[in-house]
């Protein structure tokens, strides 16, 4: 597997476990359709107004968490909890974990009863930070380039970056950041394109429906580790 394809599985945790993979490829949406769905996401029908110092702020946060994960991926003094630790405080502190997570949950958000929902917030943001830390700690060697941000017409800011690696071509992975509560939170990656929350979605969508259409389905798989390799 390159480089390439093996960034695009660390980014995407759930399509690791070999499940429902040719059933999310035939659900996947385009990039634009991706962004549409997840910039609906608690976003206010007003325009709103972002100026250029806060594009480059967003900017600023998607490159300094990128080079603080590398940093720390090659930091040899730091054992496998330590390094865990560190990779918890960056997701917490610059991912939106409820609004990616009820994204991911789709529809069956609505129907799940406040004790679910609480459930469910705590076991995916464990599964989040114990796949990603898993991940991490596989690569070495890489470099993170962030090269532009935009503004979005929905109002989110769009940080565009590059994993890149000696050995292979760069990969392009976009960050979907939001201002809010006077900072800035990712909701979503793009990797070439390809949505980490509606990739999610749609295979979290297939995880309840294969459990009988219940959401009590999707929280026993998480409870069992969510990914083979979340161990």
């Amino acid at each position: 597997m390159d480089m390439r394809h093996r960034f695009i599985a660390f980014v995407f945790p759930v399509l690791a476990v070999g499940q429902l993979t040719a059933q999310a490829t035939a659900m996947s949406f385009s990039a634009d359709q991706g962004a549409a769905v997840i910039s609906a996401i608690s976003t206010p029908l007003a325009t709103i107004m972002v100026s250029t110092d806060e594009t480059k702020a967003a900017q600023a946060m998607v490159a300094k968490m990128g080079d603080e994960a590398i940093a720390t991926i090659a930091n040899a003094s730091l054992d496998e909890a330590a390094k865990k630790q560190v990779f918890k405080r960056i997701l917490t502190q610059n991912f939106d974990m409820g609004t990616i997570g009820r994204f991911a949950m789709g529809r069956f958000w609505r129907v799940a009863t406040p004790a679910q929902q609480q459930a469910y917030n705590g076991l995916y943001e464990k599964m989040i930070i114990d796949v990603y830390t898993a991940r991490f700690n596989k690569y070495s060697g890489q470099s993170f380039d962030v090269t532009e941000s935009r503004l979005d017409p929905s109002g989110d800011i769009v940080v565009r970056s590059k994993i890149i690696s000696k050995n292979s071509a760069p990969v392009s992975v976009d960050w979907r950041v939001r201002s809010k509560g006077g900072s800035y939170r990712v909701i979503d990656v793009m990797v070439e394109g390809v949505s980490m929350a509606v990739t999610q979605r749609n295979d979290f969508a297939g995880i309840i429906q294969q459990g009988g259409g219940t959401v009590d389905a999707l929280l026993d798989y998480l409870k069992k580790g969510g990914t083979s390799d979340a161990k």
